[in-house]
């Protein structure tokens, strides 16, 4: 039985190196400063996690970097071209990620994850509804991608940091 799990793993594994292959070489195209943006700033926000909290899963921590990687776009962004909107987005990250590493808890969760969803629906309805050259459209994309990517970490984290609490309490 084990031996299909590991299978089926192992084949979805391949699969999401394969599709993240060719969405990487496809953004990496267009959006080069973007993701380099992106990387330095999740590094920089999976470190600080790393310091300030060592009682999360390695999900979470891959969520929080995530998030902070975003952040990092939108504030660099903010910097540099004056993007005032992104402000909100730049406050809400902030707000979740610092709240979660002072109390990894539901609330912080559900602010992170309730903000990218809206904002995930903000942005596909973008990219089906408007007309894009192809450096906005794989701009669109790569917030699509971190979006999700944001949400199933957040999602898998804190089910198992759940479940992880429950037994030290069953202990």
């Amino acid at each position: 039985m084990e031996d299909n799990i590991k299978k089926t793993e192992s084949i979805w594994g391949i699969i999401a190196g394969v599709v993240g292959m060719a969405l990487g070489m496809f953004l990496g195209k267009y959006n080069s400063l973007a993701i380099f943006i992106v990387a330095v700033g999740s590094v920089a926000f999976y470190w600080l996690a790393k310091l300030a909290n060592r009682e999360l899963n390695q999900e979470l921590y891959f969520a929080i970097a995530v998030l902070g990687g975003h952040f990092s776009w939108f504030f660099i962004g903010y910097l540099f071209s004056n993007f005032s909107y992104v402000l909100l987005d730049c406050s809400l990250i902030a707000l979740g990620v610092i709240w979660f590493l002072v109390k990894p808890s539901l609330p912080p969760v559900i602010l992170c994850t309730g903000y990218e969803i809206l904002t995930l629906i903000v942005n596909i309805y973008s990219i089906v509804t408007v007309k894009l050259d192809i450096t906005l459209f794989s701009a669109g994309l790569l917030h699509i991608v971190l979006r999700i990517a944001a949400i199933s970490l957040l999602f898998f984290g804190y089910k198992k940091l759940k479940k992880e609490n429950q037994t030290k309490m069953e202990l």
